[in-house]
């Protein structure tokens, strides 16, 4: 089952629904008898798929906020107070009554927007946030859902999830199997689907290492006999997706992404493929992969070489002192620490009010899908056998509905 704990390093406490922590702590204010729901989007796939995810799960009613942010806004402060004046209210839905009880958000340029929205209730809406970059400062946030591999600091409004949260269910990947997919279909068994992210400023994706991507997935598809269905993101260029086709050869086919043709759909690819090869550096498609049954096996992208800048920066230095000392480790997992201080508490403070903040881990999500036995290693031998699906979006949505008293 998924790791999901309050990430207070006082105690370690399990969510969910229990009867001995006492009655629900949030109160349906707005006269209806499920709490009445906004969901604050961006921009950004990634922050939606979260916020989205959890809003279905809950099975409410919700309003979706689809905001416009100004080009100026910078969005690299993490600790703004509760503010609007980033928001281009032109062009974004009415912020205005009657107010949500809820607020469901993702990203750091919503979350000023949703504590707004609180001071605008009297404090009566409840904040939601999703995700590292929004929950790193939990002043006026009541739950933040970040993964342990985002080592953000210990509090205890915090839950730690392995994975971040998505919309894939059953239900959904049950419809696109029915669907049917010729593509698919009448191909060499296994079918292998291979997720490709892109080069980050941590990791690195380029012609070199996709020549190596190709030929390692085309020997794949020849020890096992199968098909190799390679779908690329918006990050993996028009070069690596060439790159990899090439050395694939006639072992398998890249399906470029590209947002006015869609030869093959996502979800058709997830629920026809009997094998998920997923390259490391990409948690969504990670977390998207874990929520299937299918044998799930990452493909870890290098990190990038620090350059000779990043190598003689004293923040650098100071910002991962800071970060060893503190009570961030992901050793830990954000549960009791076996060696509390005052200097691990001091260190915390720098992070916890934004200050510093701290680089995600995915080595750390990747070893912990093994040791779940969700994911396999590239390269070993491959068990072909289904699994359970792991999300935990329905226990984070279980979580809240406990809160409410709507369990």
């Amino acid at each position: 089952m998924g790791d999901l704990s309050v990430g207070d390093h006082q105690a370690e406490r399990k969510t969910g629904p229990n009867p001995e922590e006492g009655s629900p702590k949030w109160r349906i204010g707005s006269g209806h008898p499920l709490p009445r729901t906004w969901v604050l989007q961006d921009d950004r796939p990634g922050n939606s798929t979260q916020s989205l995810g959890l809003a279905d799960s809950l099975g409410w009613t919700y309003e979706v906020k689809q905001l416009t942010f100004f080009p100026s806004f910078s969005s690299r402060n993490w600790h703004l107070p509760p503010s609007i004046s980033h928001v281009d209210l032109a062009k974004s839905p009415p912020l205005s009554p009657p107010w949500p009880d809820l607020i469901i958000a993702a990203g750091q340029r919503t979350a000023p927007v949703a504590k707004w929205i609180k001071s605008q209730s009297g404090g009566a809406t409840r904040i939601v946030q999703l995700g590292r970059k929004g929950g790193l400062v939990m002043d006026h946030l009541d739950l933040s859902v970040t993964p342990r591999y985002c080592q953000l600091p210990p509090h205890p409004n915090r839950l730690v999830t392995t994975t971040s949260l998505n919309r894939i269910t059953p239900e959904k990947l049950h419809q696109a199997f029915q669907e049917g997919d010729r593509l698919m279909q009448d191909s060499p068994r296994p079918r292998i689907v291979c997720l490709v992210g892109g080069a980050t400023p941590r990791y690195q994706l380029d012609d070199v290492i996709a020549r190596q991507m190709g030929a390692d997935l085309a020997k794949y598809a020849r020890e096992t006999g199968g098909r190799v269905f390679v779908l690329t993101s918006r990050r993996t260029g028009q070069s690596v997706a060439r790159t990899i086709q090439d050395n694939l050869g006639e072992t398998g086919r890249v399906f470029a992404w590209n947002p006015q043709e869609n030869t093959l759909p996502y979800l058709t690819a997830l629920a026809w493929a009997e094998v998920l090869v997923v390259t490391g550096e990409s948690e969504a498609m990670l977390a998207e992969a874990a929520a299937t049954d299918k044998p799930m096996v990452i493909y870890p992208l290098p990190r990038r070489p620090s350059g000779f800048l990043e190598m003689i920066n004293p923040v650098k230095y100071i910002k991962g002192w800071l970060l060893n000392h503190s009570h961030l480790s992901v050793t830990n997992g954000n549960r009791s620490d076996p060696n509390p201080s005052p200097m691990k508490d001091l260190c915390t403070w720098f992070f916890a009010k934004g200050y510093c903040h701290p680089p995600r881990r995915l080595e750390v999500l990747h070893e912990d899908l093994y040791s779940r036995g969700i994911a396999q290693r590239f390269g070993k031998p491959l068990s072909i056998q289904s699994r359970e699906p792991f999300n935990e979006t329905t226990r984070v949505a279980g979580h809240i509905r406990w809160l409410y008293g709507c369990a």
